[in-house]
């Protein structure tokens, strides 16, 4: 009995030992594949699969989108829209006592008229956050009439199929290593959660290079 016992033990043995050393290699160059990117287009087929099989989310009724398209183009007559029909359009905006609004457009440089106007603006009212371009190419910097901490960044990372999977929260300055910056979207969330007094919790940040 015990010798059957032993050489079924030994029968078993002999068996695994057969199938583990192809499974190792396989395992290796799995692993070797991925590490070198070459199963990296699958994941995002698979990634992109899933969030399309997503439910449609509904729009949150606090937050309200004012785009700038073509028709407003061509009623203003002028492109890039002069800071006067910006200042013009916050001015609207502020009656309605919004508790932050994010002005995404650049303004690095004035577009009369107007230009002395929306500085002015934006120094006046704390709850305007502006813009920033911080990676290279193409870096584009905030209007100087707003604080840093008024300022997010909207840089977006291209996977190597050209396309955005990724949302940055927060980098380091690539100017200075010491200093963080952060995103539109983080800043907005912020400001307000501050408005309400919620404090914003964090797990911990990773930083991106």
């Amino acid at each position: 009995m015990k010798r059957r016992i032993w050489n079924r033990i030994c029968k078993e043995l002999g068996l695994w030992s057969l199938a583990i050393r192809p499974g190792i290699i396989v395992l290796l160059l799995v692993i070797l594949i991925r590490i070198t990117g070459g199963i990296q287009s699958w994941e995002w087929m698979l990634l992109d699969a899933m969030l399309r099989l997503r439910p449609v989310e509904k729009p949150d009724e606090r937050v309200v989108i004012v785009g700038i398209d073509e028709k407003d183009i061509e009623w203003v007559k002028q492109y890039p829209i002069p800071d006067q029909k910006i200042v013009e359009l916050l001015t609207k905006l502020e009656t309605y006592k919004p508790l932050v609004i994010g002005l995404d457009i650049f303004k690095n440089v004035p577009v009369e008229p107007g230009g002395e106007q929306l500085a002015q603006i934006l120094q006046a009212n704390s709850n305007i956050i502006g813009i920033e371009k911080i990676l290279p190419p193409g870096e584009t910097s905030p209007p100087q009439s707003l604080p840093s901490e008024r300022v997010g960044f909207v840089d977006l990372p291209n996977d190597e199929d050209s396309k955005n999977r990724r949302y940055l929260l927060y980098t380091p300055n690539p100017k200075n290593i010491n200093e963080d910056k952060y995103s539109l979207a983080l800043r907005l969330v912020t400001k307000y959660l501050n408005a309400k007094e919620i404090e914003l919790q964090t797990g911990k940040m990773t930083r991106i290079q």
